[in-house]
């Protein structure tokens, strides 16, 4: 059987800035409740355009209501008004919009909005940074990257465009031009938290574990209230072998947040390197109480049970997985292993040629898992497993 365990960590979002001295506070916040907010629910309008006059900014702040609700195509229209009334900081209602058309994935439209922004001010740094983003999202990571580079061209100093530029950089697979930028930004500013958590990611992708590991304690060591820094130091010390560090970490991280399933799924893992599958299998509970489609979780909440031979549970467990993540091969590997730990070999061999035919990796550890050891020494299915695998491992 086998755990999943290397799961991807976050690229940290970019920082927003303060607008235009004349907008009011609330306003400065609409970007980062955009970006933020996950709900689409779209319902009746309050008030709609045209009952709040021709006030530019009664209209705005009924839009930031509206985006904080989730309801990102009524914002749309109400930022469109805004821009016909054209209000002296109408680059920022553009700016505005290229934000709620990201929400709505609509990119092409959000960039043709954040182009609207820049004609009128080609410095605004929330608009290019919003336009790599859009470019992003389309898969156009050399147009990102160029449009953030043609920006550092007249803003050599902008640290926020320096940590901007390593995501197209990550994306292309330029690791170590990403380092270089996000070094770049903490040169101009050695306390900028994001660029210090971007550079752990990128160091760890780098396989470079105990200079990705500083890289989080000096986040840390700017913003100790990021439960988000506590989960990716703990990620750290894991790769590391240091369990119980990594445990204590994420327990910082659970107190600052109580519902980030994938602290939980992070802990359960720690623990189960210790031997600890009872204490495992709550946390996966609790991740699963918070994000119930999450594959992994689902994987290894079934291995922690199969580690305590509960195989029945583990089978129910599985079999429920199944319908939640229905391709995740993963999940038929570990089903296979508890077959073969009943001593079920049919159902065994059927469920691990089904894994394989989902994704190959999954065979690369099957010599190794002790689970797998009584198929593997059955005198009539030890060679199809064998035969297995020499078909479909190149």
């Amino acid at each position: 059987m086998s755990i999943e365990s290397g799961r991807a960590q976050v690229y940290h979002r970019v920082s927003t800035g303060s607008g235009n001295a004349r907008r009011q506070s609330s306003k400065r916040l609409f970007l980062c409740i955009l970006l933020f907010s996950c709900q689409y629910a779209y319902g009746a309008l309050d008030e709609n355009p045209s009952s709040l006059s021709d006030d530019p900014y009664r209209l705005w702040n009924q839009a930031l209501r509206l985006a904080k609700s989730g309801r990102y195509q009524e914002a749309g229209a109400h930022l469109e008004q805004v821009i016909r009334l054209n209000p002296p900081d109408v680059h920022e209602a553009w700016k505005d919009l290229g934000v709620t058309r990201e929400r709505l994935r609509r990119y092409e439209s959000a960039i043709k909005s954040y182009d609207a922004a820049l004609a009128i001010d080609p410095n605004y740094t929330e608009a290019i940074l919003g336009r790599a983003r859009s470019l992003d999202a389309l898969g156009r990571h050399l147009e990102s990257l160029a449009s953030i580079d043609q920006a550092i061209e007249s803003q050599p100093e902008n640290t926020r465009l320096w940590n901007a530029r390593a995501r197209p950089l990550i994306k292309l697979k330029r690791l170590n031009d990403a380092s270089n930028s996000l070094l770049r930004a903490i040169e101009l500013d050695s306390v900028y938290f994001d660029a210090h958590m971007n550079l752990g990611n990128v160091l760890d992708k780098l396989g470079r574990l105990k200079a990705s590991l500083a890289s989080y304690r000096n986040g840390l060591n700017i913003n100790s209230d990021s439960h988000q820094a506590w989960h990716s130091h703990g990620v750290a010390l894991s790769k590391l072998e240091r369990y119980e560090d990594a445990i204590a970490s994420y327990d910082v991280a659970l107190r600052l947040d109580t519902k980030d399933a994938a602290v939980y799924y992070s802990r359960g893992n720690a623990l189960l390197e210790l031997g600890r599958s009872k204490e495992a299998i709550q946390d996966f509970n609790s991740a699963l109480d918070n994000d119930p489609a999450d594959c992994d979780v689902w994987s290894n909440r079934g291995y922690a049970l199969a580690r305590l031979k509960e195989y029945a549970k583990a089978i129910e467990n599985f079999q429920s997985a199944i319908e939640v993540c229905p391709r995740f091969a993963l999940i038929y590997y570990n089903i296979a292993g508890v077959y073969s730990m009943r001593g079920e070999f049919s159902e065994a061999y059927a469920t691990l040629e089904k894994s394989a035919d989902l994704s190959h990796d999954v065979l690369h550890g099957v010599e190794s898992d002790f689970h797998l050891r009584p198929l593997l020494n059955d005198v009539e299915y030890g060679p199809r497993v064998k035969q297995l695998m020499s078909r479909v491992i190149k």
